[in-house]
C-alpha cells in the first residue's frame, strides 16, 4: 500500500455492522468514486463487487459493532483505495477449494483478481483498534 499521506482522502464514513447496511455502505463508496469522476465503468464495477465482498466480511466475521470505510484516491500512483476497519479480530479466512456453487469462501480469490494490491493490518489503522483489509484498483 502507498503511503497514505500521499493519497487524498475523499470521504470517511461508519455504519453498524449489520447485514442489512452493507448494500448501502457498498453504495456509498461507488457513489463517492463515481463523484471524483475519471473512473472507468470497469474500476467501477470491480469497486462495487470488492466493497461489498470486504465490507460483508467485516459484518459477518467479526464481532464488531460499527465498520469504517474510508475511500481514499492517489493520484501519482494513478489508484484508488478502499480501507474497511473493524475493532474484532481476526484477519481472512482462505477456503483452499471452495465450492464453486457455495455463496461463500472467494473473497480472498475476487482480491486477488481483481485488485492492484490489497492487505490487511493488525491491531489498529490510523486512529481504529481491531483490524483493516484494503485495497486498491487501478484509476
Amino acid at each position: 500500500m502507498t503511503a497514505t499521506a500521499m493519497a487524498t482522502v475523499l470521504r470517511e464514513f461508519s455504519f453498524t455492522a449489520v447485514k442489512e447496511a452493507v448494500s448501502e455502505a457498498r453504495h456509498q463508496v461507488v457513489a463517492i468514486a463515481r463523484s471524483y469522476g475519471c473512473m472507468t465503468q470497469t474500476v467501477l464495477d470491480d469497486l462495487d463487487t470488492l466493497s461489498g465482498e470486504v465490507l460483508a466480511n467485516a459484518v459477518i466475521h467479526t464481532h464488531t459493532e460499527k465498520v469504517g470505510v474510508q475511500v481514499a484516491v492517489d493520484e501519482l500512483g494513478g489508484l484508488l483505495r478502499v480501507v474497511v476497519c473493524d475493532d474484532g479480530s481476526g484477519g481472512p479466512i482462505v477456503v483452499p477449494d471452495a465450492d464453486p456453487l457455495s455463496e461463500h469462501g472467494r473473497g480472498v480469490l475476487l482480491l486477488q483478481m481483481l485488485a492492484a494490491d490489497w492487505g490487511v493490518v493488525f491491531d489498529g489503522y490510523g486512529s481504529t483498534v481491531g483490524n483493516a483489509v484494503w485495497f486498491e484498483l487501478k484509476l
